[in-house]
């Protein structure tokens, strides 16, 4: 069973992002970026500019920046896109400026949320995780262990 979201990402309402949430995954599709949330990985499909990891006294975050922004898909999106769909919980923000959808993730997955940006995607995890990374032509998989 699966729940397909609209989320708006234009200042009209008239493109947006899909966002598929399924029990143990969770995908983000854009006309260039596809982004796949399981519980112990993260797949990233485009063309990937670079990606970084940065510690802090408590946390690890991991940043993988795009080549160019992302583009929304032609589709109206829905009136109630905020809020708890399948132990997921989805919020948008839109600054005028920038744009940030977060997605916070079921307990059972290894790291706690996902900030989506025009240009970029966050993941913040627990510092006693350890990340490794598969970067194969396009596409750049995050295993949390």
């Amino acid at each position: 069973m699966s729940r397909r979201i609209i989320i708006p990402w234009d200042e009209r309402g008239k493109k947006s992002l899909a966002l598929i949430l399924k029990p143990y995954e969770a995908t983000v599709v854009s006309k260039n970026v596809m982004i796949t949330l399981l519980p112990r990985e993260i797949k990233v499909v485009d063309d990937i500019d670079r990606f970084s990891e940065e510690e802090s006294s408590r946390k690890r975050y991991v940043r993988v920046f795009f080549r160019k922004p992302i583009e929304p898909i032609n589709e109206k999106p829905e009136k109630h896109y905020e809020g708890i769909f399948e132990n997921y919980e989805v919020r948008f923000t839109n600054l005028g400026f920038s744009k940030y959808l977060t997605i916070i993730v079921p307990g059972s997955f290894l790291y706690n949320y996902v900030v989506l940006s025009e240009n970029s995607v966050s993941i913040e995890c627990s510092i006693k995780k350890t990340v490794y990374f598969e970067k194969i032509k396009s596409s750049l998989t995050i295993y949390f262990v």
